[in-house]
C-alpha cells in the first residue's frame, strides 16, 4: 500500500509482568510500540522482533532487561524508547543502580541497548529551572540516541527543537546533557561540564543522533485516536523513532558481517583505519545548529565535534561499516 518491500518480520510479543486492561487499551502505549516495532520491520524486514513488556515501574523495568539478559535466543541488538528524568518519579538512586546492573549484564554479553534521549530538552519535564537528563538514556551501559531535524529546503540538518522544545506546549526537542546520578564511564574521553552549578561531571548523552522531528518524521499505521479499534496513517517522530532506526542500522551491520558487540566505546576510541582519530568523528555527520535549552533550564550547545545534544552526529552508514573495529 505504501511501496515498502513485502517482506514480513517475525514479531513475537512476551508480557514479562500483567498489564492492566485500560493501560493495554491506551492509543498512545499502542502507538509507542507499534512506532518501534514499523521502523524496525520497515529497516529490517526479515527480522525477528522480540516486543517485551511489563507496567512502567522499577520492577518492570528491572524485569525486562533480566528477561533479555537470560533469553536463550541472546538478541542481537536492544532499542528502548521509554526513559524519564533522574530522581523522579521510579527513578531514585537506588532504582538506578538496580536498572544498571542489568544493563551491565546486556553491555558484558556485547549486546548494544539503544535509548532514546528524550524530547523536551534540557528541560526534560521537570520545570524547575535546572537542566535535566533521562534514565536510562543517562546508564553508562547504553547508547544513548539524540534527536535531529532534516531541513528539506537546504538539505541541512539540526538539533532538533519544534516551537517551544517542550512536549506539553506541542513542541518537542532533543534531550541530553550531562548526568548528575551516573559517573562518567572511562571510555567516554571527552571534557563537557555540567550546566548545572555543583553537579557532578557525570555521564555525557546522547552518544548518537537520528531524525526525530516531526516535519521530517516516520510513516506510521497506528490505532485511530477517535476508533482505537481502526488504524490509521500518521507522521511520527521524535528520539523514540531515532532509537529503533539506530538499533536497526545496528542489525544491518551485523547482517553485513561486522561484529558490533557493546558499541559506545568504540566510537569514542580510533580504530586501525581513522588515521588516529575516534571512530566518531570520521564515520558521522556532525551538527553544529541549534541548542536544546527549554523551559526556564539552561541547556547544551551543538558544536564541532562531539557534544551533548546530538553526540557525534548523525550516522554515515558506509563509514560505520569500514571504520568500526
Amino acid at each position: 500500500m505504501v511501496g515498502l518491500s513485502t517482506a514480513t518480520p517475525n514479531v513475537l510479543v512476551r508480557n514479562i509482568q500483567p498489564i492492566a486492561q485500560p493501560d493495554q487499551d491506551a492509543p498512545d502505549a499502542i502507538g509507542e510500540a507499534m512506532l518501534d516495532i514499523e521502523i524496525v520491520a520497515a529497516v529490517c524486514p526479515k527480522a525477528t522482533i522480540v516486543a517485551l513488556f511489563s507496567p512502567w515501574s522499577e520492577s518492570g523495568w528491572i524485569a525486562n532487561v533480566d528477561a533479555i539478559v537470560s533469553d536463550p535466543a541472546a538478541p542481537s541488538v536492544v532499542s528502548i524508547s521509554y526513559g524519564l528524568a533522574e530522581g523522579s518519579d521510579i527513578w531514585t538512586q537506588a532504582a538506578i543502580d538496580s536498572i544498571n546492573d542489568a544493563l551491565k549484564g546486556l553491555a558484558n554479553a556485547g549486546i548494544t541497548v539503544c535509548v532514546s534521549s528524550g524530547d523536551d530538552g534540557s528541560d526534560d519535564q521537570v520545570p524547575d529551572g535546572m537542566a535535566h537528563l533521562d534514565f536510562p538514556a543517562g546508564s553508562p551501559y547504553v547508547l544513548s540516541v539524540g534527536g535531529t531535524a532534516l531541513q528539506k529546503a537546504t538539505g541541512d540538518e539540526v538539533l532538533w527543537f519544534d516551537g517551544d522544545g517542550l512536549r506539553r506546549d506541542g513542541g518537542g526537542s532533543g534531550g541530553g546533557g550531562v548526568s548528575a546520578s551516573n559517573p562518567r564511564p572511562s571510555w567516554q574521553n571527552i571534557s563537557i561540564s555540567s550546566v548545572n552549578s555543583g553537579s557532578i561531571d557525570g555521564r555525557i548523552v546522547p552518544d548518537v543522533a537520528a531524525n526525530a522531528a516531526g516535519s521530517t518524521g516516520y510513516l506510521l499505521f497506528a490505532p485511530d485516536s477517535s476508533d482505537p479499534s481502526t488504524s490509521v496513517a500518521q507522521i511520527s517522530g521524535g528520539t523514540s523513532a531515532a532509537t529503533p532506526l539506530w538499533a536497526s542500522l545496528i542489525a544491518r551491520l551485523q547482517q553485513a558481517g561486522k561484529s558490533v558487540g557493546f558499541l559506545p566505546p568504540k566510537l569514542y576510541q580510533p580504530s586501525p583505519t581513522t588515521g588516529g582519530q575516534p571512530v566518531g568523528a570520521v564515520a558521522f555527520n556532525d551538527i553544529v545548529i541549534g541548542d536544546n535549552a527549554t523551559g526556564t533550564a539552561p541547556g547544551y550547545q551543538a558544536t564541532l565535534g562531539f557534544d551533548a545534544v546530538t553526540g557525534w552526529g548523525t550516522p554515515n552508514g558506509k563509514a560505520l561499516l569500514a571504520n568500526l573495529p
